[in-house]
């Protein structure tokens, strides 16, 4: 049976290894890129949840107050 020499084995070994190792690091890489996305989706979510809430409560106030502008520091409005 014929071979290859022990040292071109060894490097083909070597350079399978740094593919495989890399295949996993892009692995753990995408998996951390999702995990972010959905972060970064769940903040968009809970953002837009509170621009409904402050329109809901501007209409309320427009409604009572009419439209006039609110000093949010103070309450005072003109």
């Amino acid at each position: 049976m014929n071979k290859i020499e022990s040292s071109e084995l060894e490097k083909l070994k070597k350079i399978q290894n740094k593919l495989v190792n890399n295949y996993l690091d892009l692995g753990q890489l995408e998996y951390s890129k999702k995990i972010i996305e959905n972060e970064i989706q769940k903040s968009f979510d809970i953002i837009k949840n509170i621009k409904l809430e402050e329109e809901q409560i501007k209409t309320e106030l427009n409604s009572k107050y009419g439209d006039v502008e609110i000093d949010i520091e103070t309450g005072e409005f003109k």
